[in-house]
């Protein structure tokens, strides 16, 4: 036996045999068994399967002589040398000896279940390994055999944990549909995992209402791709408006200024009122806000072209009344409900309101189609959905590109997020259409508030005013779906008008996989 700091003809002949064997660097052939000599009998004997303790036992020296074939060997001065001969056996060592063998014990996954991006590990055991030993393994496919991912397990007291990256493990189509989950065992040292681990994927979550803020719509995902549906059901009504006047009219009533004296007028109705019961909190300058709002509708005959109800009659509009911001007249649907006639906001309308007839029907036939068609165009294959954290190089994984489809079904009644459907033209909202509305982005744009967007145009409803980015500011962006709405084109989506619908793609995948993901919202 020849060990670190043995000299003479032995640790000759051992240079030369493993510098004929390939050792790098190359060994001097000085006859002094130092710490590179030792290096490279670890090495030869880590190729060679032997214990890799830099001792030149039986076994290793049995191997570098029938190995290889080297010619005559030299002394330190170059003259020719006989070899020298074979060290007699010693005494097998309590430790440290290449007599001992190696041996891979186990391999095993620690975890059952695992999605992109991990955890994924692979733990096991061994016999004789040198701390720093390596072996490789491999995750293959349980079904096909097929190769997942290559590794290396580095050995730390005759065991090993792996912490395996999970990443661009991507869901195969079996029968044309991604598969949900497949098996993957860990293969290394002929040993493989006893139990394989469930690689988890999810092309799909069932269909699930979002009521998140102001939103109101349903999604599933399907083969990857998030279905919006947006199922609208409404009532057949009407346009017409509610309006602020302010002292551009008296503020009491008809029937009161008819029966009360001057003085008590005064006192009770000091100051403008309306008779719609509508109450948007205090009154705010470049905002629909305030409580005096009256029933208003369109009126050929009046000079403004509009009459309001004073409590008993329909009045004109004064002449003096302006509306420099655009919020002191506001767009509502009306519509028949049994025997009331009923108003978007407030109380009941103040006069009879007709049903449908074949004309409105006809034009509501022929103009539904068209409004399904323009939002489904206009909030479809936009953007994607992918997870913020996902691992892979590969665009496609943890991605899901958004549609959206849209219905409309005609009920009797108002209730939820029914809207109503107006014949004749009229300012929408997003709980009232008007069918006399030509403009292509009038339904995208009413869509995009039951998707969770607020108005992006000045005196618009819930404008983020902290929004300052792609084209906004303080939230306002006349480049946008929801900043405006052209005669003749459908202004793009934004990438924020997706932030509720990424949120609720968040909440179902937790809810239904009870996995804690977070998307971003991507071009398509």
């Amino acid at each position: 036996m020849v060990c670190q700091g043995s000299r003479g003809p032995a640790v000759v002949d051992l240079q030369q045999r493993l510098n004929a064997k390939g050792a790098s660097p190359k060994l001097a052939v000085d006859g002094i068994f130092g710490p590179k000599t030792r290096a490279a009998v670890v090495q030869y004997q880590k190729a060679n399967r032997l214990f890799p303790d830099g001792i030149v036992g039986p076994k290793t020296w049995k191997r570098l002589l029938l190995h290889f074939e080297i010619g005559p060997l030299k002394d330190p001065s170059g003259a020719d040398a006989p070899p020298a001969p074979l060290p007699p056996p010693v005494k097998k060592p309590s430790s440290g000896s290449d007599e001992k063998e190696r041996r891979f014990i186990e391999i095993h996954w620690v975890e059952e279940e695992s999605y992109c991006g991990g955890p994924a590990t692979l733990a096991g055991t061994t016999k004789n390994y040198v701390d720093g030993d390596t072996e490789q393994a491999q995750v293959l496919h349980v079904s096909d055999g097929g190769l997942v991912d290559s590794l290396v397990l580095t050995i730390s007291g005759d065991s090993f944990t792996k912490n395996v990256n999970v990443k661009n493990w991507l869901p195969r189509k079996p029968g044309g549909h991604f598969e949900e989950s497949r098996e993957e065992k860990g293969v290394a040292a002929g040993k493989t995992t006893p139990k394989p681990l469930k690689m988890k994927f999810i092309p799909n979550l069932t269909l699930t209402e979002c009521t998140i803020g102001i939103s109101h719509f349903h999604m599933l995902v399907s083969e990857y791709e998030c279905q919006i549906q947006g199922n609208i059901t409404y009532v057949p009504g009407y346009m017409a408006w509610i309006i602020q006047l302010g002292n551009t009219v008296d503020p009491s009533p008809g029937w009161a200024r008819a029966l009360l004296p001057s003085r008590v007028l005064n006192a009770i109705w000091s100051q403008p009122g309306g008779q719609t019961g509508v109450d948007w909190g205090p009154s705010q300058p470049g905002s629909y806000s305030g409580s005096d709002w009256r029933f208003c509708k369109d009126d050929a005959t009046s000079p403004t072209g509009k009459v309001y109800w004073d409590g008993s009659a329909w009045k004109n509009v004064p002449a003096t009344w302006r509306d420099t911001n655009n919020v002191k007249l506001y767009g509502i649907g009306i519509w028949r409900e049994g025997s009331r006639n009923k108003a978007q906001f407030g109380n009941d309308w103040p006069e009879n309101i007709p049903a449908w007839g074949p004309a409105e029907q006809a034009t509501a036939s022929s103009t539904l189609p068209t409004w399904a068609s323009k939002t489904k165009a206009a909030w479809s294959n936009q953007f994607d959905l992918r997870r913020k954290d996902c691992p892979s190089s590969v665009s496609s994984c943890c991605r899901y590109p958004v549609t959206a489809t849209v219905t409309f079904t005609a009920v009797a009644s108002r209730a939820g997020h029914t809207i109503v459907i107006g014949v004749n033209n009229g300012r929408s909202n997003a709980g009232a259409w008007s069918l006399g509305d030509n403009r292509p982005g009038l339904a995208p744009h009413e869509f995009g508030h039951h998707l969770g967007a607020p108005d992006e145009y000045p005196g618009g409803v819930g404008i983020d005013t902290s929004v300052n980015t792609d084209g906004a500011t303080a939230g306002i962006d006349p480049t946008s779906l929801m900043g405006s709405v052209p005669a003749s084109s459908v202004p793009p989506v934004k990438a924020r008008h997706f932030k509720i619908i990424s949120q609720h793609l968040t909440a179902m995948i937790q809810s239904q996989k009870g996995v804690a993901w977070t998307m971003n919202v991507i071009p398509h």
